[in-house]
């Protein structure tokens, strides 16, 4: 309940239903990191959930719920760090898979899977001074509505600086990153972000 502004002497009903009231619930999660030799690192999740309303059918459909919903979801992915010359190269791999029938107020069911490739390099410019240049692709793809499916690209450049000033430690990040979105309907999207970010803090 609360009491409208301007409304002396009168309450409000306000509706909150919670996702979880009077359900079972059943969770089971499991994450594990692999490493292939001194270069090579693998992590691994997975998570699955399970809740079943115990109210009645008639009460479920009162607060918009569903009788069974659930969730399962996976997640890996793989990264490799290479010495080439004076920098270091790092290939990476990521996929991501959701199911989704969670949402308690009209979320529709959720099934899409993304895949990530992409490259991280890292070299020193300086003795406190670091310069990263990164590249992926990105593949997503959305089992229920095909107009959500897309494919995009992105590069991203940055330069960090880390300095003594007064006695705090102060750090600095510089850079640009650029994004090419295409839509299997045929929309196109290219943005660009550029950034400063500063932080400082005692030694």
């Amino acid at each position: 309940w609360f009491q409208p502004i301007g409304s002396p002497d009168r309450m409000r009903e306000v509706r909150d239903p919670l996702a979880f009231k009077n359900t079972w619930k059943s969770t089971l999660y499991a994450d594990w990191d692999l490493r292939l030799g001194p270069q090579v690192r693998t992590s691994h999740r997975f998570k699955w959930d399970r809740i079943e309303q115990r109210e009645t059918t008639t009460d479920v459909i009162g607060f918009d719920g569903r009788d069974i919903s659930g969730f399962l979801g996976a997640i890996n992915k793989a990264e490799w760090s290479l010495p080439v010359g004076l920098a270091v190269l790092e290939p990476r791999w990521k996929s991501e898979f959701r199911h989704q029938t969670l949402g308690l107020f009209g979320e529709g069911n959720r099934r899409e899977i993304s895949e990530l490739v992409g490259a991280l390099a890292e070299m020193d410019l300086l003795q406190a001074t670091h310069f990263q240049v990164g590249l992926e692709f990105l593949l997503f793809n959305d089992f229920n509505q095909d107009a959500n499916d897309f494919q995009s690209q992105s590069i991203a450049f940055q330069v960090s600086n880390a300095s003594d000033y007064l006695g705090y430690r102060i750090r600095a990040l510089t850079g640009i990153s650029i994004e090419r979105k295409d839509f299997d309907q045929g929309d196109v999207t290219t943005t660009s972000t550029t950034f400063l970010t500063i932080y400082a803090g005692l030694r």
